[in-house]
């Protein structure tokens, strides 16, 4: 099944060369970066070997981390790791301390039960949000919202969006990301 986390090491990075692009002229490699639902670190991995360094990855689940290092030594060297529900570990951390929180294809599976997790995002951020998530789809594990107003009613503003589609992504394995809507919004 494509849930293991072996998979997901090996699978399709290249939507992160979008990614890049639409952070690199807000997010500078020093800046601090969290992804939430890391899985095992294939995002996070370009973001290192695009010259991010203060990288830290969340995940629910711990296998997930696990598999990480094997596939991903230099990253597994400087990455800060945590496992657990997101609704768990954000409150952990320090307000402001990241300066950007991303995720892909991670929020659409928080249960609108667990509404704080944007609350904490949004405490967490110092500066930026970005969301690669598919906003329309519903089903028992989909859950449809619109970033933009999650993040709006937090204290954020979008500075910049974009669907995939193949005129923008027109590489084989991106079809999966085809539909997703790429945010970036900045802490007011």
């Amino acid at each position: 099944g494509f849930n293991r986390p072996e998979d997901y090491a090996e699978g399709p990075v290249s939507i992160m060369r979008y990614v890049i692009d639409f952070i690199s002229a807000y997010v500078k490699p020093n800046d601090s970066i969290l992804e939430v639902g890391c899985n095992a670190g294939s995002k996070m991995n370009q973001l290192l070997r695009a010259g991010y360094s203060k990288l830290a990855g969340l995940d629910v689940n711990p296998a997930s981390l696990e598999v990480l290092p094997r596939y991903f030594p230099d990253l597994a060297r400087v990455a800060e790791l945590h496992a657990g529900p997101a609704e768990e570990v954000l409150p952990k951390l320090s307000s402001d301390s990241r300066w950007l929180i991303y995720s892909v294809s991670t929020l659409c599976l928080v249960h609108p039960t667990q509404h704080s997790v944007f609350h904490e995002i949004a405490r967490v951020s110092s500066g930026y949000i970005l969301t690669l998530e598919i906003e329309w789809a519903a089903g028992p594990y989909f859950f449809p919202r619109n970033y933009r107003r999650v993040f709006e009613r937090l204290g954020f503003s979008q500075i910049a969006s974009t669907l995939i589609s193949r005129d923008l992504c027109p590489e084989p394995e991106l079809p999966s990301y085809y539909g997703h809507v790429m945010r970036l919004m900045r802490k007011k």
